[in-house]
């Protein structure tokens, strides 16, 4: 507890510190620490720095799966092009959900990889949910993270987390309703 609250403690004292005209460098592998403290963010990978951005944009736009994974537990999935909106929206498809994708550049291929933030996604009693089960169950005080299992049309499994106030029990199959998600943009693009 007491190291946690100093860590925290610290974290305060360098934000109240910094200027805005003085640089600073803050190297840390704690993603809490780097997300609070930083006006940008170098993430690195084999010694090069795969992204480069700020804390909102690592988080609501990875350029990677990988980066996806590591910064804030985004859920990584296939799904469907269906249609076009404009420039930057497209309607995915994953089990016969419909949703809305941010998108960097319009997607070539029919199928992408999506990133969909723990917290962008909501359980609702909607037949056109996304159908998933709770494999496991963790208590969080106000709230509980469900790890889900998605049983794909082909009968692959997904996993993704979830933070969810209602009362969950391992198995209970779930329908979700995705509020916001990232096209992870086609290296080759």
């Amino acid at each position: 507890y007491k190291r946690q609250e100093l860590r925290r403690d610290m974290m305060r004292q360098i934000v109240k510190a910094r200027r805005s005209d003085m640089p600073m460098l803050y190297v840390t592998h704690n993603q809490e620490e780097a997300l609070a403290l930083s006006d940008r963010i170098a993430v690195m990978s084999d010694g090069q720095i795969a992204q480069l951005a700020s804390p909102e944009i690592l988080c609501r736009e990875p350029s990677s799966a990988e980066i996806a994974a590591f910064v804030g537990g985004g859920n990584v999935l296939l799904a469907q092009v269906l249609r076009a909106i404009n420039d930057h929206t497209v309607c995915l498809e994953i089990n016969g959900h419909e949703f809305l994708a941010r998108c960097r550049v319009l997607p070539k291929s029919s199928s992408v990889l999506v990133c969909i933030s723990p917290t962008a996604v909501t359980q609702t009693y909607d037949i056109k949910g996304l159908e998933v089960r709770a494999a496991f169950v963790f208590f969080q005080g106000s709230s509980q993270l469900v790890e889900t299992d998605l049983i794909r049309d082909d009968g692959s499994l997904f996993s993704c987390t979830l933070p969810l106030t209602t009362k969950v029990h391992v198995d209970d199959l779930l329908r979700l309703c995705i509020l916001d998600a990232w096209v992870i943009p086609d290296v080759d693009a």
